[in-house]
């Protein structure tokens, strides 16, 4: 073991610095932190490794940590129903005719000729009065038929690893271990296409127009000329504007109307199937700088959302506000394909318009006696789906780019 001497540089360096004693100046920490090594190294540094009485005994390992902690998923929660039998999902929908007049409380209209020609008509001459009229109803279906699929192989072999550990036990949490991670690597994977999932809908919802670009609409109404992310989301009277924008198209999308979709299919989506995702950064500023100076943030505070960090990714290093913001996306509505840009800072949808279902995780495995050793494939199938048909906006700075 190498032992470091730290009572000098304890009352020379850091405590006083710790303790505001001494400016906070550039520490060489190199010695102090133990980063670790994967495995030790019996050449260069081979006195560190054997006991520091008995020089010819070599340290033991004497707690073994398995990194193990469990990852959940961080995306939106958008997974719905599963079924085992059939690959398609049909979904259709209607529409009846439009109303008509009544002749109800209108037989002395409709008879007052008839009496002064004094004649006895029939359906040929009033046929709002045919009750065997037809009057059908029109029926659309759509058809989902496409699968997301990926595999995940691991091989152990039990009897390799016996000489590595001391005890059954031991090994077993090595593989739990093992398992833990590709369960992790399966939730990162299946959040990034849930993402993607939800960034697909937006690019077509964008691309149909069924977005709010709450920095234009702020300009109109307060005067002023914003043309950047971060000068928006950094006043606080935008911040007001924005919630008031987004809390009244929470409401509006409950009603019955034609506005949120393209295709002009009457829809509403009740309060119990509406997901409102917003990025965590515009959230941020509203809990920082508008919840917190408000004198009762219950008449700004919106609620019932769930966040990203990000609609598609960081960015590299630490990630900028704008990155996590950004939407650049190529998709299809099935008739043309369509390139997206944008700048989001959150969405409302109905349940159905997004969605992942039909996933079905499994594991399957297979021995080879021959080498005794066992793969193991852990599988993961899903449904991806968007339905533009359905309630949606998007809510961006700045117009969005649609080519």
């Amino acid at each position: 073991m190498k032992i470091n001497q730290m009572a000098t540089i304890l009352n020379n360096s850091i405590v006083p610095i710790a303790t505001g004693a001494s400016a906070v100046v550039q520490e060489d920490l190199k010695n102090v932190v133990d980063v670790g090594k994967v495995v030790l190294d019996y050449t260069t540094s081979a006195a560190g490794n054997f006991n520091n009485y008995v020089s010819g005994l070599i340290d033991q390992i004497g707690r073994q940590v398995f990194w193990d902690r469990t990852y959940n998923s961080v995306a939106p929660s958008i997974l719905v129903e599963s079924w085992e039998y059939g690959s398609i999902m049909a979904k259709t929908r209607c529409e009846v005719p439009d109303f008509k007049y009544s002749p109800t409380y209108e037989l002395q209209t409709i008879y007052q000729d008839s009496i002064t020609n004094n004649k006895r008509p029939g359906i040929a001459d009033y046929p709002d009065l045919d009750p065997f009229e037809l009057n059908l109803p029109e029926a659309e279906v759509k058809f989902y038929n496409k699968k997301d699929v990926f595999d995940l192989p691991i091989t152990i072999g039990k009897k390799q690893l016996e000489a590595a550990f001391r005890s059954p036990e031991d090994m077993q949490r090595f593989i739990n271990m093992i398992e833990n991670r590709i369960r992790m690597k399966q939730t990162i994977a299946t959040d990034a296409l849930i993402y993607r999932t939800v960034a697909n809908f937006m690019g077509l919802k964008i691309a149909d127009g069924n977005y709010i670009d709450l920095m234009a609409a702020y300009n109109a109404v307060a005067g002023t000329t914003y043309n950047t992310y971060d000068k928006c989301v950094n006043d606080v009277e935008f911040q007001r504007f924005a919630t008031a924008v987004i809390d009244n198209y929470r409401s509006y999308m409950r009603e019955a109307s034609v506005l949120f979709n393209k295709a002009g299919y009457v829809s509403f989506t009740p309060e119990d199937r509406m997901k409102f995702i917003m990025l965590k950064d515009f959230e941020g500023h509203l809990k920082a700088k508008l919840y917190s100076t408000a004198f009762n943030d219950e008449y700004v505070k919106l609620g019932g959302y769930e966040i990203v960090n990000a609609w598609q990714g960081s960015g590299v290093g630490s990630g900028s506000a704008s990155d996590r913001a950004k939407l650049n996306i190529a998709c299809t509505d099935g008739t043309s394909n369509k390139t997206v840009e944008a700048t989001v800072v959150a969405v409302l949808f109905d349940r159905d318009g997004c969605a992942v279902c039909n996933e079905d995780p499994r594991v399957t495995s297979q021995y080879n006696p021959r080498a005794e050793y066992t793969n193991f494939f852990y599988k993961w199938d899903a449904n991806y789906l968007n339905d533009t048909v359905e309630n949606g906006l998007v809510f961006t700075i700045g117009a969005p780019t649609v080519a």
